[in-house]
C-alpha cells in the first residue's frame, strides 16, 4: 500500500506546545523544517486552528494521535475505565507516568468512541495514530532486555468475558493457565476488534487511521500486548514502530529488522520513531535510556533516511520533538 507520509516528522507532547506561545512554536518549526522536518504530530486534542496556522506558515502539516487505553493525561476522564489486575487480585501499582487501562469496558469503549468521533472532526488532519491500543504493559522498562510486562489484566470483568469466549460461566487465572492458547487468541482477538472500531470512526471523520505498535518482535507483541500486525492491517493504513532505541537498546539493525517483520506480516507501510535524547531536561527524569549523542542520533537518521529511500520504511518520527532534530543533506521529504 502507497501513502502519503513525511519522510521527516517530529512528535510535539502536548505538554510541550502548552508551555511554548506562538512565537517559540514558530521558532521551533523554522529550525526543524530546516531539519528537513515538514510535519508535526500530536495529540488530536492539542491541535489548534492556531497552532495549525503557525505551522503551517513554516510548512508543515499536523498528524493526531489518540490515546486509547491510557489515562495519564486526564485521570478519570471518560467512565467505565478498569485498571490492570495482576495474578493475585490485586490492582497493579503504577509505574513512573503509567498504570494503563484493560480494553473490554462497554461503558468506557462507548465513551472512548465518542471522545475520537468528536476530536478527529475538530482536528481536521490527514491521519489519526491511535496509540495505547493494546494491552496494559510499560513496555519501556517491562520490555527491556527480552523480558515481559507483568500479567494483565485478570479483573472480574475480563475473566468474565473469557469465560464467555470459551462458552463458559465463569473463568479464574487456574483456567487462564490451562488454555494460554485460547487466552492469547482472546487478550488479541480483543485489540483488533476495538481497533476495527476506533479505525471506523476515524475514516468517518475523514481521516486515515494508523496505529503505534510496541517495538518488539511479532510474536512477543501478540503475546503481550495483544497487537497482531497481521490482523490488524485490515483496519489500519500504516503503522508507527515505537523503536525508541535509547530505551529498549535497540541498533539500527535491529530497528529496521522489526519494522521489516511488521511490514511482511501486515502489508502495511512502517514508520520508524528515532529517540533523538534520553536527557531529564526532556523525560521530565523518567528512565528513557542510556544518553545518546548528537552524532549518534545522525547517523540513526542518516540509516533511517537511506531506508526510507530504499522502500524500507515510510519515514522518520523524531522522539522527543522538541529536541534537536538531526539534520539531513537529502532534499526535505515529501508532504
Amino acid at each position: 500500500m502507497t501513502v502519503s507520509w513525511p519522510e521527516r516528522s517530529a512528535y510535539l507532547r502536548p505538554a510541550v506546545l502548552e508551555r511554548w506561545d506562538d512565537a517559540a512554536l514558530a521558532g521551533w518549526a523554522s529550525a526543524a523544517a530546516d531539519a528537513g522536518v515538514t510535519a508535526v504530530l500530536t495529540k488530536l486534542d492539542a491541535i489548534t486552528p492556531r497552532r495549525r496556522e503557525v505551522l503551517g506558515s513554516r510548512g508543515m502539516s499536523v498528524i493526531g494521535s489518540f490515546s486509547c487505553y491510557s489515562d495519564h493525561r486526564h485521570p478519570d476522564a471518560l467512565p467505565g475505565g478498569v485498571r490492570p489486575v495482576g495474578r493475585d487480585g490485586r490492582a497493579l501499582a503504577s509505574m513512573e507516568w503509567y498504570t494503563g487501562l484493560v480494553p473490554g469496558s462497554d461503558r468506557y469503549d462507548d465513551a472512548l468512541t465518542a471522545q475520537l468521533g468528536a476530536e478527529a472532526a475538530a482536528a481536521e488532519t490527514e491521519w489519526v495514530l491511535l496509540d495505547f491500543l493494546r494491552w496494559p504493559g510499560h513496555w519501556e522498562l517491562e520490555s527491556r532486555d527480552g523480558a515481559s510486562p507483568r500479567e494483565a489484566s485478570f479483573d472480574p470483568l475480563t475473566l468474565t468475558r473469557f469465560a464467555a469466549a470459551q462458552g463458559q460461566a465463569t473463568a479464574s487465572v487456574a483456567d487462564v493457565d490451562a488454555h494460554p492458547a485460547e487466552w492469547e487468541a482472546f487478550r488479541t482477538r480483543t485489540i483488533t476488534d476495538r481497533a476495527a472500531r476506533l479505525a471506523a470512526v476515524v475514516r468517518e471523520a475523514g481521516a486515515r487511521p494508523g496505529m503505534f505498535l510496541v517495538p518488539v518482535e511479532d510474536l512477543r507483541r501478540r503475546r503481550d500486548y495483544g497487537q497482531d500486525a497481521a490482523s490488524l492491517a485490515p483496519h489500519v493504513d500504516l503503522f508507527a514502530l515505537m523503536s525508541y532505541q535509547q530505551m529498549l537498546g535497540l541498533t539500527a539493525d535491529a530497528v529496521l529488522a522489526l519494522a521489516d517483520e511488521a511490514a511482511a506480516a501486515s502489508e502495511r507501510p512502517v514508520v520508524a520513531m528515532l529517540q533523538t535524547s534520553a536527557s531529564a531536561e526532556y523525560s521530565d527524569g523518567w528512565d528513557w535510556g542510556p544518553p545518546v549523542t548528537a552524532s549518534e542520533a545522525a547517523a540513526l537518521a542518516a540509516g533511517l533516511d537511506a531506508a526510507t529511500r530504499a522502500g524500507r520504511v515510510a519515514g522518520t518520527c523524531f522522539f522527543p520533538g522538541e529536541a534537536p532534530v538531526p539534520h539531513t543533506n537529502t532534499p526535505r521529504g515529501r508532504s
